[in-house]
């Protein structure tokens, strides 16, 4: 199994605003990969597959799309 460094959730993470971290129960994460998420305060989180890594994924955009959602409604009815 791969090590995942912190150049590589630097480049998973990019300008998303996550609050969770999925990798795959064995995978080796380096030091400066988890500092890299703690400093953001990103919670690393284990799981056994990557199925379960797709599944938080699409968990995730789900509310960042509500998230956007909400944010054209407040604006749509600031405007009114």
């Amino acid at each position: 199994m791969a090590v995942l460094t912190e150049s590589e959730v630097r480049k998973q993470v990019g300008g998303k605003e996550l609050t969770e971290f999925y990798v795959q129960k064995g995978r080796i994460i380096t030091p400066s990969a988890k500092s890299y998420l703690k400093d953001r305060n990103i919670v690393l989180k284990y799981v056994d597959s990557l199925d379960e890594i797709q599944k938080a994924n699409e968990k995730e955009a789900i509310k960042e799309t509500e998230k956007e959602k909400n944010i054209n409604m407040l604006q749509y009815l600031e405007l009114s």
